[in-house]
């Protein structure tokens, strides 16, 4: 969407710190964040890493990524998160919300969420995988990760606990559509 409009037609050696540099200036430009262009400047790094690693480009030209600020950690309030739970409609959403409150697990992740991984000995929940558009893979980080349950998720897990997904879609396996999770939050709110 960026990268090919601009270099697209150029030579591999004629992609050099000059053109990386009116490239980032562009898409400063256009609108772009910091961040977004360095998103981006870390796609065309692969791909001359890449021609560099099969003998198609002499040398990877220096790249310099733009400073980004730190990012800004918004938590919902204890009021809000109870107006959101009060918002779900229905028991389903409702601990799907419960669960991202109080674990802070991405969307992907508790879409994957089975049942044996909640460790009902201990209070606690493995994050070992996540799915995005039906497809399976490891955590962001690709790091298991072990998070405590708040009393009030155990109690709501216990009630509902069997095999298989905790949260499955309308046809019993993973959600396939990031959409709906979504919307049911945005119904939430």
């Amino acid at each position: 969407y960026h990268l090919i409009p601009y270099f697209g037609k150029k030579w591999l050696e004629e992609v050099d710190v000059l053109s990386i540099e009116e490239f980032k200036a562009l898409k400063h430009k256009q609108g772009l964040s910091p961040k977004t262009i360095n998103n981006i400047l870390s796609v065309l790094r692969r791909c001359l890493t890449s021609a560099e690693d099969w003998n198609l480009l002499p040398k990877v030209p220096r790249i310099k990524w733009l400073r980004v600020p730190p990012p800004v950690n918004k938590f919902l309030s204890i009021e809000e998160s109870e107006r959101l739970l009060a918002g779900a409609e229905n028991v389903f959403w409702y601990a799907f919300i419960l669960c991202a409150l109080r674990t802070g697990m991405r969307i992907g992740e508790l879409c994957a969420l089975e049942w044996s991984d909640v460790n009902w000995d201990r209070h606690s929940i493995t994050v070992s995988r996540s799915v995005v558009e039906g497809v399976i893979d490891t955590p962001k980080n690709n790091r298991n990760r072990i998070i405590p349950m708040t009393d009030d998720l155990y109690t709501l897990f216990c009630k509902y606990k069997g095999k298989g997904l905790v949260f499955p879609g309308p046809d019993g396996g993973h959600m396939r559509k990031s959409s709906w999770p979504w919307k049911a939050l945005h119904r939430a709110c």
